[in-house]
């Protein structure tokens, strides 16, 4: 029986502007075993922001 490697869920948190995104782009560059899903993307996508800061954003 061949299984398929299995990489553990890793979730990067911080303050706004610190480089949360870019060091998650740059792991997933590195290996393509990885993908980034950005949460804020993921929560506009479905909906489920209520309201959102443009501004501050």
């Amino acid at each position: 029986m061949t299984s398929k490697k299995q990489y553990p869920n890793i979730m990067i948190c911080g303050t706004h502007g610190v480089g949360k995104s870019r060091l998650c782009q740059q792991l997933c560059s590195s290996n393509s075993s990885l993908k980034h899903i950005d949460i804020t993307d993921l929560a506009k996508q479905h909906k489920y922001l209520l309201d959102y800061d443009d501004e501050n954003q």
